[in-house]
């Protein structure tokens, strides 16, 4: 490694090196990039002074110990283990752009392609035995982050090229990947064995890890509530007719980690759906005003029982529900009345 050692400014190798009159306090010294070759060695963000302790990237840092990098030179080390910037290789002509590893899945197929040279040091690896190959982006990647070209077991099953085996995949046979479901699977937290042994494409596997169904939100809206159908089924329904949005509950409802099972089957207008999902139940908190007798906390531990812009009778309603207000279990409170505070608080 050509390292320059004090052209211009004024580099010090270490203060172990110096004297002891020279190692105290006294004037900063001029900082420089002690690479010979460095494109700006007095212009830099940080400068890095080379120690026993440098651990970066994993390299070895033996070659450079005791001298100063600028913040560019450091990283180009940290990242290939070498001070030397990437020559640049002449462009590849059409008939060498093919990956020559014999296990790729896609040799032509690639964004960008990468001729091997001699020294090549990319990530701390050794590369000689690749010297003059052609690698596509996905092998050159696999082998600078893992030293290996040969693929994990995941990586072998999801690169064979298939096709999506549910019936109302728009695209069964255009995917950037492709899963095979085996019963052990827990992805998104759902049950994977009424699928197990299909092939997916990667939107409907991702559409299944986030919402346990294949069907997308539009099928169910189109085919499963015809505008004659567009109705609450809720009995206490204020508006049954009049929503922006109706929702048929099925079996893969699971919105709010509510239990759905009981409703299952039903249109529900947006407010009701919304209110199942929020609060485990379809009735709506009616409690009547409270006169002005009834309007004190009955908390003893209340400093200001009587001073409230707001009381909260806690009605049977609240009991045994999963009330927005925290999903706390009220029953103890049944019957209390809460000034505004006392009612947050808990």
């Amino acid at each position: 490694i050509d390292l320059d050692i004090g052209k211009g400014g004024r580099y010090v190798p270490n203060a172990s090196s110096r004297g002891d009159e020279e190692s105290g306090a006294g004037t900063p010294e001029v900082q420089r990039c002690s690479y010979f070759h460095c494109a700006r060695p007095d212009q830099s963000s940080k400068f890095h002074r080379i120690d026993g302790a440098t651990r970066g990237g994993g390299q070895d840092w033996t070659p450079v110990q005791n001298h100063i990098l600028c913040s560019a030179c450091f990283d180009r080390y940290k990242r290939r283990g070498t001070l030397e910037r990437c020559r640049l290789n002449p462009p590849l002509a059409e008939s060498e752009k093919r990956c020559t590893y014999e296990g790729c899945g896609r040799p032509t197929q690639s964004s960008k392609y990468y001729k091997i040279d001699k020294g090549r040091s990319t990530w701390g690896r050794d590369w000689s035995s690749l010297e003059g190959s052609v690698l596509c982006h996905s092998c050159f990647d696999r082998f600078k982050r893992r030293g290996t070209l040969e693929r994990c077991p995941k990586e072998k099953e999801a690169a064979v090229p298939s096709r999506c085996e549910y019936e109302g995949c728009a695209k069964p046979g255009e995917s950037s990947r492709f899963h095979l479901i085996d019963g052990e699977r827990t992805s998104g937290g759902h049950d994977w064995t009424p699928i197990a042994g299909k092939v997916l494409c990667h939107a409907c596997f991702d559409r299944y890890k986030r919402r346990g169904t294949l069907e997308r939100a539009s099928q169910v809206a189109s085919a499963f509530v015809p505008e004659k159908e567009r109705k609450c089924s809720y009995e206490g329904c204020l508006c049954p007719a009049e929503s922006s949005k109706f929702r048929l509950v099925d079996e893969w409802t699971k919105s709010g980690g509510q239990d759905w099972s009981s409703l299952e089957g039903r249109v529900l207008c947006h407010a009701c759906f919304d209110r199942f999902k929020r609060r485990g139940t379809l009735e709506r908190c009616l409690n009547a005003p409270l006169a002005e007798s009834q309007k004190r906390c009955s908390y003893k531990g209340c400093a200001r029982p009587d001073s409230s812009i707001k009381f909260h009778q806690i009605g049977m309603d609240m009991v045994g529900s999963k009330d927005g207000s925290g999903g706390h279990d009220w029953s103890a409170l049944a019957g209390s009345v809460l000034c505004d505070a006392c009612y947050h608080r808990f």
